[in-house]
This record gives C-alpha cells, structure tokens and sequence, in this order.
C-alpha cells in the first residue's frame, strides 16, 4: 500500500512539471502601447530640412578678423607678438597666455583673467584693466596703463 502511495505521489509530481513544461512563455505586457502608431505611419509628417549648421568661430581666428574677443576662452593661447591695438579682451580667459611682446595698447581688459600670463615686453599702455587678474602674472619689460616700465621686482605695482 506504501508503495502505491509513493507511485501516486510521484505521479502527480510528474505531470505536474509535465503541465508547467508544456506551457507556453507568457511574455509581460509592455509598459506602454504605442496606440497612435498606425496614425502616425498612416500621416507622415511633411520631411522638413534640417537646419543650417551654426558655423562655430574658433576665439583665436575671431580675435584675428574682428579684433573683438569678449568673454572667450583663449587660455593657454599663443599670442606671442600679436597686434591687439585697441581690442576688446573683456572677461576674457587668458590664463598661461604667451602675451610676450604683444601690442594691447587701449585693449579692453577689463575683468580679463591673466592669471600665469607671460606679459614680458607687452605693450599695456592706455589699456583698461579694471577687474583684471594678474595673479602669477609675467611681468617684466612689459609698459603698464600709464606709461610704466614694469620690471621683475616691481611685480603688478607697474599696473596701477
């Protein structure tokens, strides 16, 4: 009797794993169903024509053709000799610039960041400077704002 029990048992356990194996994957319903899709493939939309690219203007070739510059980004920027008489440096990021020999002559660089600039022998004379930070600044054998020879012991006291 035992013996038939256990097979009964057994039995039922196999055709119950028998049951859940023939048993199609039910797939779960997807979060959203696109009801107006058969709308939208049945009225495309007109094909429009992408925008004209913005041309983007690099700082350094901006400050060439324009001499104009405010608020761009030229750190690290090669300006070795460069004529920038008169040009607007406003809020501009000149920090590590190589300014060497450069002529800023009546530039505005009012709130300019000069930080670690090489200034030697640039021409500041006339030149705004309001706000500007010349914190770590190369100094020597530039002209500051007034006329003064700046020298390396004078540090930015030449600017006032």
């Amino acid at each position: 009797m035992k013996q038939i029990f256990t097979l009964i048992i057994l039995l039922v356990i196999g055709y119950a794993v028998y049951e859940v194996l023939q048993e199609p994957l039910v797939e779960p319903e997807p979060e959203y169903l696109p009801e107006k899709q058969e709308q939208v493939e049945a009225e495309p939309e007109p094909e429009q024509e992408p925008p004209a690219p913005v041309p983007s203007i690099i700082p350094l070739d901006q400050l060439k053709k324009t001499n104009r510059c405010p608020d761009c980004n030229l750190e690290k920027a090669d300006l070795q000799g460069w004529k920038l008489k008169g040009a607007d440096l406003n809020g501009a990021n000149l920090g590590e610039a190589n300014l060497s020999g450069a002529d800023l002559s009546g530039a505005n660089l009012s709130g300019a960041n000069l930080m670690w600039a090489n200034l030697k022998g640039a021409n500041l004379e006339n030149a705004d400077i309001g706000g500007t930070d010349f914190r770590g600044a190369e100094l020597s054998g530039a002209t500051g704002p007034k006329g003064t020879k700046c020298s390396q012991d004078s540090g930015s006291t030449c600017l006032e």
